[in-house]
């Protein structure tokens, strides 16, 4: 069971349902979440490399004891949302292409984009990647093409041709040595455009 410090999310629906499922559980304070979250990631569960690489595994009420541990995350954050990206995790390839655009820059960067910086060749191929070899949700595959097309249309927009060449031949690098990633749901979207964690759909928890 997960202990409510982990329950960081952005969905007041999910943590609700992580508090009730945790009830009674003893809690741990922001270092020992965090940890928890970091180990798991590093084991190679997806659902926690996905949070972490994300952010979602540290409690912004605490964050001057945390000191250490994001340390740790500026190392390893982005290594981790690459390999759940390649393992097909949709919502870390759409997480990380976000985190490098520069709309992720304006104002307070979300936790991933502080560590990526801003990169409009990577932010591109990502979303081009997507585009080409993703998997769509049987429910709204249309909506999820124009989110992407229209991220890809913003992007190109700030690149060099220099850029879009290099985005080009790496989309097409990630078709054949990555996962088809299987793309986030309506309702992740919203979490995802600002590179932020975006709580798995029902048929995915079990990965």
């Amino acid at each position: 069971a997960l202990v409510e410090g982990a329950m960081v999310t952005f969905g007041r629906s999910g943590l609700e349902a992580d508090l009730a499922h945790c009830e009674g559980v003893d809690k741990t304070d922001a270092v020992e979440t965090a940890q928890f979250w970091r180990r798991s990631a590093q084991s190679g569960n997806r659902e926690a490399m996905v949070r972490y690489a994300t952010g979602a595994a540290f409690d912004m009420g605490s964050i001057v004891d945390l000191a250490g541990e994001l340390q740790m995350y500026k190392r390893d954050a982005i290594a981790i949302a690459r390999k759940a990206a390649a393992e097909g995790d949709g919502r870390a390839v759409i997480a990380l292409a976000s985190a490098y655009s520069p709309d992720s820059h304006i104002g307070a960067p979300p936790m991933l984009a502080q560590v990526t910086g801003v990169d409009v060749a990577q932010s591109l191929a990502l979303f081009m990647y997507a585009d080409r070899s993703g998997i769509r949700p049987s429910d709204n595959a249309e909506e999820v093409d124009k989110f992407i097309r229209g991220r890809i249309d913003v992007v190109r927009a700030a690149a060099s041709p220099d850029q879009i060449l290099w985005a080009e031949q790496q989309a097409a690098e990630l078709g054949r040595t990555w996962a088809a990633p299987r793309l986030p749901s309506g309702n992740q979207r919203a979490f995802l455009a600002s590179a932020q964690y975006a709580p798995p759909v029902p048929e995915t928890c079990d990965q």
